[in-house]
């Protein structure tokens, strides 16, 4: 799924994410569901560069997608970046 800032973003550069990096998506701070972010992308739109977390996609495990981008099963929306230490 896609919107049209997704196809307005080009990417700049991906460095792997230390393995406990997560994307954490809910509806609320007490239920959540983490996604491990398996790589940091600097895009670029509208002259404006961001960093974005990229993830294994939930609804189809064969593309890895901008955390932006990504469908939770369980209806939740993606809140922020967490760290877990192993």
């Amino acid at each position: 799924m896609c919107d049209a800032d997704a196809l307005a973003r080009t990417l700049i550069q991906i460095v792997p994410a230390e393995p406990g990096w997560r994307a954490l998506f809910g509806l609320n701070e007490d239920e959540f569901v983490r996604s491990r972010v398996v790589a940091w992308a600097l895009t670029e739109a509208s002259g404006a560069q961001e960093i974005v977390g990229l993830i294994v996609d939930p609804s189809l495990p064969t593309r890895i997608i901008p955390v932006s981008e990504a469908v939770d099963p369980d209806g939740g929306t993606f809140m922020r970046y967490g760290f877990v230490e192993s």
